[in-house]
């Protein structure tokens, strides 16, 4: 399960502050379909079976404005219990698995700038 309340770490963005923002803030972006589409190969090269669909309540997006890089960050996770392929599983008696996947985007600075000047970007200053 997701922690859709107040978010989670996610993996290598650990120690950075984020922002928990409902899917239906980027659902109308580019960044949507292209997370869908990685999370999906994930998926698949992880032993699913069929290219997962996701609810909204499978999907976690977080914010990262101010990343000790430079470089703000938009992270999707998605969770889901899937058919495994039988060579794929960890248990043989078990033909479903939950897996995870995460998609991470760096938002190079002129998209930044883009988003920032569209409203769509949180003030890095403003985080807490």
């Amino acid at each position: 399960m997701l922690n859709h309340v107040v978010g989670e770490p996610i993996r290598g963005l650990e120690t950075e502050h984020f922002i928990k923002v409902p899917l239906a803030k980027w659902a109308d972006t580019s960044f949507w379909p292209a997370a869908i589409n990685q999370a999906r190969e994930s998926f698949m090269l992880a032993g699913a079976m069929l290219a997962p669909v996701f609810a909204e309540h499978e999907v976690l997006v977080q914010e990262y404005p101010l990343c000790s890089d430079g470089y703000p960050r938009l992270a999707f996770k998605f969770v889901k219990t899937v058919p495994i392929h039988i060579w794929k599983r960890s248990d043989p008696s078990s033909p479903t698995k939950m897996l995870e996947a995460t998609v991470k985007i760096i938002l190079p600075p002129p998209l930044y700038a883009e988003l920032r000047m569209a409203g769509r970007w949180p003030n890095p200053l403003q985080v807490h």
